[in-house]
């Protein structure tokens, strides 16, 4: 559900808490904030719910950026960096973390997803992803200072302005430009791709935890296939079996050998591992 940490000093909050992107996009961000609220209140003598860091993206396709696009963005921030895998672009970055306002990632989030045990982004998605197609993603990184320049600190303050803060973020922080002979990029009309990127809406549908967990476990188990079919061929080539079934049969009477010399039950391994993914 989130990650909780606790404090004794006196230049920290008592309480710091980071909801998971999971549990966010299951139950909403508003049932999001009331489960914690309920879940700590009874720990604590007062509770006042402060954000320190709210970020806010939107995600389309059919829009394939290049490497040349990078000087057509006009950004407040001076600091940007370029990323690229192999050649190719996955993504440009605005700004910095350490001045905790504002800064920008904007990346290929079907690149991230198959570097990470994200497959569950493919059920929030639902019938809108067209497979085959890049999935860009636009997300805004607001650090504490930003939200105090626009007088915001409780969560209900920062939910109720999250399409001022997009608004803001998209037409006076960061706007992509079609460039024309005007030397002054900032004359540069907005492109009309970042026409569609301003209209975006944050609203959010939640999707369920349930929904989200049978989808993350499905993601993980396709993650594991390409290296238990390794194993597995190679095991039948050692032992001479020739197909899944011959394998898999193999299997057990190693796995019962493997038991006994290790001393560790295989059943015991299992629920070492349940606990460590956190699997119910």
């Amino acid at each position: 559900m989130a990650r909780v940490g606790f404090s004794t000093s006196r230049h920290l909050p008592t309480v710091r808490v980071q909801p998971r992107s999971e549990f966010l996009h299951a139950v909403g961000p508003e049932a999001a904030v009331a489960t914690l609220h309920d879940v700590l209140s009874p720990e604590l003598r007062q509770l006042r719910l402060w954000v320190n860091r709210v970020d806010l993206f939107a995600d389309w396709q059919g829009w394939d950026l290049a490497l040349d696009d990078a000087h057509r963005f006009v950004c407040r921030a001076d600091a940007r960096r370029t990323y690229e895998v192999a050649g190719t672009l996955t993504g440009f970055e605005f700004g910095s973390r350490t001045t905790k306002t504002f800064m920008a990632r904007l990346y290929d989030k079907t690149a991230d997803l198959a570097a990470k045990d994200s497959g569950w982004w493919l059920e929030v998605w639902g019938e809108r992803y067209v497979p085959g197609r890049p999935v860009h993603r636009l997300e805004f990184e607001i650090g504490r200072q930003g939200l105090l320049e626009f007088d915001l600190n409780t969560p209900e303050q920062v939910m109720a302005a999250a399409g001022d803060l997009w608004a803001y973020a998209t037409s006076d922080w960061l706007t992509y430009r079609s460039p024309t002979a005007d030397k002054t990029r900032s004359r540069w009309p907005v492109a009309p791709e970042w026409l569609e990127v301003q209209r975006a809406t944050l609203g959010h549908e939640a999707v369920g935890i349930e929904r989200l967990r049978i989808s993350r476990r499905a993601a993980s188990v396709e993650r594991l296939l390409p290296g238990l079919t390794g194993y597995l061929a190679s095991l039948g080539a050692l032992i001479g079996t020739r197909d899944i079934d011959d394998t898999v049969r193999a299997v057990g009477h190693h796995l019962h050998t493997y038991e006994i010399v290790s001393r560790t039950p295989f059943a015991e391994r299992v629920e070492r591992r349940r606990a460590e993914l956190e699997l119910r």
